[in-house]
């Protein structure tokens, strides 16, 4: 006959952005053909998703006759700045509010720590990140995201099918805002295709611009511009002079070679330094020599000049006010 089997393993904390693939296999039997189960994940430094990756969403999940509340535990070890939620509807124009929820032993407390002070309206886009009002600090540990339909129509929040559902980690609450939380699971086999993005102070990539150059000449720097950065700090070597809050900086240079170096700021802090090391060619140092010191008129003369120039440039003179 067929079996069905529950597979718990402890959780763990990937250490590398990037695909990642979790598999789960059982000993052999007699159909060898589904004793193992792969899922893809996408591993970012800033957002979680219960959104697989290459999954096909369902069509969604709401109330009938009246308002309700979903909300996805997420987990984080250290606390951060909630700035975005993830959502998909498959509905327009049907009313919903957007809330996070701290840990109360185990379930959403029913005092949230941000909710939306007016009513959003659905859309039938694709998963979009929602911005969040004011940003959200959510200390180290279990935090949840929540959806409100506020409205008495189904808003169909999209889902995926989960069975058995993870338990202790999607709750329903009615009416909505809720006075109290009821899980999802076991009687219920749908996951919550929700997200939430959180500020991670990225460093910029690469610092562009000429990485050798004269003293005492007008050079420009940038950085790719990142969109959640709030301002960028420029350092420059010793006795440049420049300032800029942007990410691009023009700048006169001295007689110094050194780094240039560029920080994101962020509204949770900011990045690692991004540099790049300008060299300075100093000013040639030229002595010119002429093969006689007195010479007749219309008798030929040699010039010999010697430096650190890699090219020179020859011009004719005055004396006693005529030209040679």
């Amino acid at each position: 006959g067929c079996a069905t089997q529950t597979v718990n393993f402890a959780p763990f904390t990937p250490t590398n952005a990037g695909l990642d693939t979790v598999r789960v296999s059982v000993p052999s039997d007699n159909n060898n053909s589904n004793n193992t189960k792969d899922v893809l994940q996408n591993i970012t430094l800033d957002r979680y998703s219960y959104r697989y990756v290459g999954e096909a969403p369902i069509t969604g999940v709401g109330a009938n006759g009246g308002s309700a509340a979903l909300t996805a535990r997420f987990n984080t070890l250290n606390s951060i700045t909630l700035t975005h939620v993830n959502l998909q509807f498959n509905s327009i124009g049907l009313t919903y509010k957007i809330a996070i929820y701290p840990d109360n032993g185990g379930i959403p407390s029913t005092i949230p720590l941000y909710i939306d002070a007016t009513d959003r309206l659905t859309t039938m886009n694709p998963a979009t990140d929602y911005a969040l009002a004011t940003p959200v600090v959510v200390p180290a540990g279990n935090f949840y995201v929540g959806v409100l339909q506020t409205g008495i129509t189904n808003f169909a929040v999209i889902y995926s099918a989960e069975t058995p559902l993870r338990l202790g980690t999607f709750h329903f609450g009615s009416p909505a805002p809720p006075a109290a939380w009821s899980d999802l699971a076991p009687a219920n086999g749908f996951r919550i295709l929700a997200g939430a993005k959180y500020c991670y102070p990225y460093s910029p990539d690469t610092v562009f611009g000429n990485t050798t150059i004269c003293s005492n000449t007008s050079n420009t720097y940038s950085v790719t511009a990142i969109p959640e950065a709030t301002s960028y700090t420029w350092t420059l070597p010793g006795g440049w002079t420049g300032t800029s809050l942007t990410n691009s900086i023009t700048a006169i240079s001295s007689n110094t070679s050194g780094n240039v170096s560029c920080v994101a700021n962020y509204i949770c802090g900011s990045s690692v330094a991004k540099d790049v090391f300008v060299s300075i060619n100093t000013s040639p140092i030229v002595n010119t020599n002429p093969n006689a010191i007195a010479v007749c008129e219309g008798n030929p003369v040699t010039l010999t000049s010697t430096g650190n120039a890699i090219s020179y440039s020859w011009s004719g003179g005055i004396s006693e006010n005529i030209p040679f």
